[in-house]
């Protein structure tokens, strides 16, 4: 029978009604709802070195805990390299490094933190009876003069040499700290290209030697004999300590510019919980030390006054990992000497030690404080009312103090005698007697141990106000022209990174949260920031109150112009000047 055509029509819809309705219920059945029932999680690519992955679950179990809107998602392992690419070109939001950056992928603009300090572990199968060796018989039992155990005192049993590619961040750290570039591996080694391969073998293969992770031997329980190396046990005490001598440093790099969750993740490794998680593991937790040092303005009593708390407060304002240490430093030349030798990070000091630590090492003026408006000094050249001294031409044939080193305590004077025409200072006076700080010059002419001398007007003002004899006694007969007051000045080369300096901010349309791109993550700026802002709160202002201070201002090499005037007009080589142990830069 023939449907007319008005029924064929009705009924074409209402099979395409059905269709729909079943097609629709079918995806419900299939398709998770996310509105109102699962939230959509954020994920965070994982990719690097094998050899870092086991630590890098362990931080991840414990991080999702605290962010379970955050998914960790470790892609297949491979090597460091691996870890870089991926992370460089964006297929990874974290690379895992068992090993620091090359000059060459420093370049590359990712930024690398440091995590931990793995030892590297020689370890055998469980069945070797042995508990040390020396660094010279692994170089032989690795290039082969040593065959058999009985040699290194086990039993008469042939040895089973495992090893790793040259290309492999535990080869190319055991190439630097043990065996060097020249050392042949016997031919008979066994060559496994991954860490889980190694620790199969150490406990599949009687009579085997291997080395592996000092953490993966605590955090997986490894059933292997582990050796001492000359005495020395593995333990993370000892390779923190330096007295273990193989270690090799975990880290991972994130671009630039990362998302809001990565944030979370750096944020929380370098927590205190992360790091009791990581010493527990058998790693050695990495806390990055940055030491302020103090010139010798005043006593050491004095000095800790005033600038421990405000160091405190700059180490809390960072958080962990860098902690800020405190350095009084006894003399001038010392501190040019610690800069030298990279045991400060920084100081707050004049203008003349700034012009030579940035001449021998490359250091950068942040800040300095600013006082009733006065952000400079000057210096000051002063003598006993009682003593005959009325102007400069009277102390010809004195004893003059200075601080050796200073611009107040020695660049003035020596400059303002030149402007009057004595070419020979040291002629001039009947002696100079050098003392370690502004207010000891300042104490010994007001008690007559030395006639007249030189010190910054600061100080001179300061100890007035305690001591009014101060006024009253002594007579000011020069003063010269302002200069920069004690500035906190940075070392350039510091590689620290500075995690909360990772302010996210929120994007239009709702967009993943990123950093600003123009955010520096220096922890130079940082400090400085925080410097700058100090006045900004009430418990920044209790600090500047402490300080003698109302706030801080910027710093700049330019500000120290009339200080390199001085210097240049009296001839002095900053690089070749005698202070410092080391004349380069």
């Amino acid at each position: 029978m023939e449907i007319p055509k008005k029924a064929w029509t009705k009924t074409v819809v209402l099979i395409g009604l059905v269709i729909l309705v079943l097609s629709a219920c079918e995806r419900e059945k299939q398709e998770p709802k996310t509105e109102g029932t699962q939230e959509v999680k954020e994920r965070i690519r994982v990719l690097g070195s094998a050899s870092v992955v086991p630590l890098v679950r362990l931080l991840a179990q414990e991080f999702e805990r605290y962010h379970p809107e955050v998914e960790m998602v470790f892609l297949p392992e491979t090597h460091t390299k691996g870890g870089l690419a991926a992370t460089r070109e964006g297929d990874a939001d974290i690379g895992l490094l068992s090993r620091g950056l090359t000059p060459e992928e420093s370049k590359f603009g990712l930024q690398y933190l440091h995590l931990t300090q793995d030892g590297l572990v020689f370890a055998t199968h469980k069945g070797v009876r042995l508990e040390n060796v020396t660094r010279q018989q692994l170089i032989e039992i690795y290039s082969g003069k040593i065959t058999n155990w009985q040699q290194v005192g086990g039993e008469n049993k042939p040895i089973t040499v495992l090893d790793r590619p040259e290309h492999t961040s535990p080869k190319i750290t055991l190439r630097s700290q043990l065996f060097g570039e020249d050392t042949g591996v016997t031919k008979s080694a066994v060559l496994l290209e991954r860490p889980s391969q190694m620790s199969e073998s150490l406990t599949a293969i009687p009579y085997s030697i291997g080395y592996t992770s000092l953490g993966e031997v605590f955090s997986s329980d490894l059933d292997v004999n582990v050796l001492n190396v000359d005495g020395i046990h593995p333990t993370p005490s000892n390779v923190k300590k330096n007295l273990y001598p193989f270690s090799r440093p975990f880290g991972i790099v994130i671009n630039p510019t990362p998302s809001r969750e990565v944030m979370k993740f750096v944020d929380f490794v370098y927590s205190n919980s992360a790091l009791r998680l990581i010493e527990a593991n058998g790693y050695t937790p990495i806390m990055s030390h940055f030491v302020i040092a103090t010139i010798p303005e005043r006593n050491i009593l004095r000095q800790e006054e005033r600038y421990r708390p405000l160091v405190n407060y700059l180490s809390q304002k960072l958080g962990s990992p860098v902690k800020i240490g405190l350095r009084h430093l006894p003399s001038y030349q010392e501190i040019v000497d610690e800069f030298l030798d990279g045991r400060v990070n920084a100081a707050f000091f004049g203008s003349f030690v700034y012009a030579l630590t940035h001449a021998k090492v490359g250091v950068d003026a942040v800040a300095r404080p600013v006082k009733d408006g006065i952000s400079q000094y000057r210096g000051l050249i002063f003598a006993r009312k009682d003593s005959g001294i009325r102007d400069w031409r009277d102390l010809k044939g004195r004893n003059f103090a200075m601080i050796r080193a200073t611009t107040a305590g020695e660049i003035f004077p020596r400059m303002f005698l030149k402007d009057q025409g004595v070419e020979n200072v040291e002629d001039y006076f009947g002696a100079i007697q050098y003392v370690g700080s502004h207010d000891v010059a300042i104490l010994k002419v007001l008690y007559g141990e030395i006639e007249a001398g030189a010190a910054k007007d600061l100080i001179f003002e300061k100890l007035a106000r305690e001591d009014p004899t101060i006024e009253r006694e002594l007579v000011i007969l020069a003063e010269s022209d302002p200069v920069p007051e004690n500035a906190l000045v940075i070392r350039r080369d510091i590689d620290f990174v500075c995690f909360n300096c990772h302010q996210p901010t929120a994007g239009k349309g709702g967009e993943k949260l990123q950093l600003e791109k123009n955010y520096s993550v220096n922890l130079r700026n940082r400090l400085k920031e925080i410097l700058l802002t100090l006045s900004k709160s009430p418990e920044g202002r209790e600090i500047l109150r402490n300080f003698g201070a109302d706030r801080f201002v910027e710093t700049t090499h330019d500000d120290y112009r009339e200080l390199y005037r001085m210097i240049e007009d009296l001839g002095i080589d900053l690089r070749g000047y005698p202070y410092g142990k080391k004349s380069e830069t």
